[in-house]
């Protein structure tokens, strides 16, 4: 009989060891249908719990899409505003100075036209009062001539009367009439000559001053230039453009800034213009934890943007993706209802076709030209095509080996990735782009027949289009 006061540790565990293996406890043979059972209804809970996340995380992204949508277009309405008022305060200033320039302009227009009135109005004075002083000498100049004529008839008179005293009264007569009419001709021709020399002397003075009648015509010019036809104004906005033309002075009134930004901002932007479409492909390399990147995959997807605002835009969409990758033992959890393999695995390699769909939301960093620069940030639904798995063992000779492959698909996997990118986009034209974004999706959640952590990264090549512009012109 042992004292089993006194007893020592190595005989206390060989005690209850014995007892072990003496014991045998009957197996209950429904006990694996149970546990098959549970792990169903366990499976099935699981996939409740993961569509009512997915729910509620598109739940989430749709309200802070509303909240952003009603934000950010109060926030542009206030930015177009701002822009249109200072554009329109830019037009105002430029439209006042521009007639300030024109009133500038006819003033001294009109004081070089009032000079020019003044230069000739004293030149013609002046040649008035020449013209006069020239008719008196000429007039005195006649005075004194006639004057002598009749002197000279005199002594002629006088000897004519004492030489032919015996000559007939008549030829007398006949004589003095012929020397009066003599006299009476020279001094018409010789006043009809000076009036001649006077006229022809005003007009060379008054041509002399025409010149002054050539600067009305040069300011009839410049006025003509001044009236001319301004050159088109052209504003360009985010999703508009809007044309200001001016035909005729002025050139834009300030009602009519106004009216056109009051339709530009009553105008209904429509929801298509605020879509593109991404259509794209990458290489994709994948692995899980410990383990090294597996053979390059491949990812064909189609992305629809909605632009919010500005620089933020909401993507979704649909990706065919191929995955490859390897798991090692302590990476990949093996079916309990398999039971122990004979052999301890050694390495797992998968071929899984699935639909990735992602929900992100994208935000413009920088723009330059026709360059932009942007970043995503969003989660990642997985939906299973079809899972291929090869199990590589220790020994792979083991005739006892019952799992050597498994293929089928495990469903969908809501929200169990965070998805991360950075890309450059640059515009061809304004229809189509072009995208270079690297991703990475980091797991957050356990997918696939193994419940592995999948870690995938690549390079996008995309092709953007965007819908067409629409102009607006001023009625």
């Amino acid at each position: 009989m042992k004292d089993w006061n006194n007893i020592s540790d190595q005989e206390f565990d060989d005690f209850f060891k014995d007892q072990s293996f003496e014991r045998t406890e009957e197996l209950w043979p429904a006990a694996w249908p149970a546990m098959e059972e549970k792990l169903e209804e366990e499976n099935r809970k699981r996939r409740f719990l993961i569509f009512w996340r997915s729910a509620a995380a598109v739940l989430i992204f749709s309200t802070l899409g509303i909240i952003s949508i009603g934000y950010f277009k109060k926030e542009n309405l206030e930015i177009k505003t701002a822009d249109i008022k200072k554009r329109n305060s830019k037009v105002s200033e430029e439209i006042e100075n521009k007639k300030n320039v024109a009133d500038i302009q006819n003033k001294a227009q009109k004081q070089a036209i009032k000079a020019s009135d003044l230069d000739r109005k004293q030149n013609t004075a002046e040649i008035v009062a020449k013209t006069q002083i020239n008719i008196s000498k000429t007039s005195s100049i006649l005075s004194e001539k006639v004057s002598q004529n009749t002197q000279k008839q005199d002594i002629v008179k006088r000897k004519t009367e004492a030489d032919k005293e015996s000559q007939n009264d008549k030829k007398v007569i006949n004589q003095q009439q012929l020397i009066s009419k003599k006299s009476v001709t020279e001094n018409a021709v010789i006043q009809k000559t000076e009036i001649q020399l006077s006229t022809e002397k005003t007009d060379l003075a008054i041509t002399e001053k025409k010149p002054v009648s050539s600067v009305n015509v040069e300011a009839k010019e410049m006025v003509s230039v001044n009236k001319e036809t301004k050159l088109a104004e052209t504003y360009f906005s985010e999703d508009t453009v809007i044309v200001l033309t001016a035909k005729s002075e002025p050139l834009v009134s300030q009602t009519e800034t106004n009216d056109i930004s009051g339709a530009k901002l009553t105008e209904k932007t429509r929801i298509l213009e605020r879509l593109a479409f991404n259509l794209g492909f990458s290489p994709d390399y994948s692995k899980v934890n410990t383990s090294t990147f597996g053979q390059m995959g491949h990812n064909f997807q189609l992305i629809l943007d909605f632009k919010i605002s500005q620089k933020l835009t909401f993507r979704t969409g649909i990706i065919q993706s191929l995955k490859l990758y390897d798991a090692y033992p302590e990476d990949y959890v093996w079916p309990l209802k398999w039971g122990k393999p004979s052999s301890p695995l050694k390495e797992v390699t998968a071929t899984c076709k699935m639909l990735d769909i992602p929900v992100s939301l994208s935000y413009q960093l920088l723009e330059k030209g026709p360059n932009k620069l942007y970043t995503s940030l969003g989660v990642t639904n997985y939906k299973m095509m079809n899972e291929k798995y090869e199990y590589w063992y220790e020994n792979d000779a083991d005739p006892n080996l019952k799992w050597r492959k498994w293929e089928g698909s495990t469903g969908f996997f809501g929200a169990g990735v965070i998805n991360m990118s950075l890309g450059l986009e640059r515009r061809l034209n304004n229809l189509l782009s072009v995208q270079v974004e690297p991703f990475v999706k980091i797991p957050v959640k356990n997918v696939g027949f193994g419940n592995v952590k999948l870690l995938t990264t690549g390079i996008f090549l995309n092709i953007k289009t965007h819908p067409p512009r629409k102009k607006m012109q001023p009625k």
